[in-house]
């Protein structure tokens, strides 16, 4: 068993990896928190994508996100869940904390 205090970064920093779990076949999952002031946007301007799947389980605040074409007010208590290489960007409404995994499924080539 492995206990972690769920801390939040502070500063200028946004997220925070607590911890990255490989997996059978070469998978990953990442584990963090993330802390955005109201106002601030990820990425600052455009959008972007990861290779992996994205999950965050919002604690407290709102957010706008765009993700697929697709914009949406999410609040404490939702789950979003963005899809690998899928274009997304989201804004803070309020001050926001998240807890996320980035998900990374390696795939027999065969």
């Amino acid at each position: 068993m492995k206990v972690l205090p769920v801390e939040y970064p502070v500063g200028s920093t946004l997220s925070r990896e607590l911890m990255t779990l490989a997996v059978a076949g070469g998978s990953t999952v990442e584990i963090g928190t993330a802390h955005f002031p109201a106002g601030v946007r990820s990425p600052a301007q455009g959008f972007h994508s990861r290779n992996t799947h994205e999950i965050a389980f919002v604690i407290e605040g709102s957010f706008e996100t765009t993700s697929g074409g697709e914009s949406r007010v999410v609040r404490a208590g939702d789950l979003v869940v963005i899809p690998p290489g899928e274009p997304n960007a989201s804004r803070a409404l309020s001050d926001s904390r998240v807890i996320y995994l980035m998900l990374q499924w390696q795939t027999d080539p065969t």
